[in-house]
This record gives C-alpha cells, sequence and structure tokens, in this order.
C-alpha cells in the first residue's frame, strides 16, 4: 500500500515511492496520525509524481495539525 494515499501498489511503485524525497515525511505523517490521533484511515497526502513534491504550504499544514518540525537537511522529524 502506498504511504501517498490509499493505493494499493505495485513492487515497482514501491521503490519509486521510497526513493522520493518526501517518502519520510509522509511516512512520519501517517505516524502521528495513528499514534496522537488514533486515526487508522488517514487518505495521505497525494502522490506527487515521482518527479514532483508536495507543496511547502501541505507541509507546513499537517506539521502545524500534528504539532511536529521537519529538518529538510536532515530528513527527520526534530521535534514531535
Amino acid at each position: 500500500m502506498s504511504w501517498f494515499n490509499a493505493d494499493w501498489i505495485c513492487m515497482e511503485c514501491d521503490k519509486k515511492e521510497w526513493s522520493h524525497p518526501d517518502y519520510k515525511f509522509v511516512k512520519h505523517v501517517e505516524f502521528l496520525y495513528i499514534t496522537k490521533r488514533r486515526d487508522y484511515n488517514y487518505p495521505g497526502p497525494g502522490w506527487p509524481g515521482e518527479d514532483g513534491r508536495l507543496s511547502e504550504e501541505l507541509k507546513q499544514a499537517l506539521q502545524e495539525q500534528l504539532g511536529f518540525e521537519w529538518s529538510e537537511e536532515r530528513d527527520e522529524a526534530i521535534s514531535s
């Protein structure tokens, strides 16, 4: 299953997700939806395409909503 949306994906698509620059971010967002909100039905932000990126506005909104900061340089959450 995709981390970016609720689609079932093939192994080739899974590999594309793994190499996407926003992969760790969307995994962390889903983790927080489950652990903080007990929401197991989070649909994900949507697949931006292999060469696309999630918008900075969306990333900021998710960070504010879930109470964490994300470091693009370190590619990880710096607070939760």
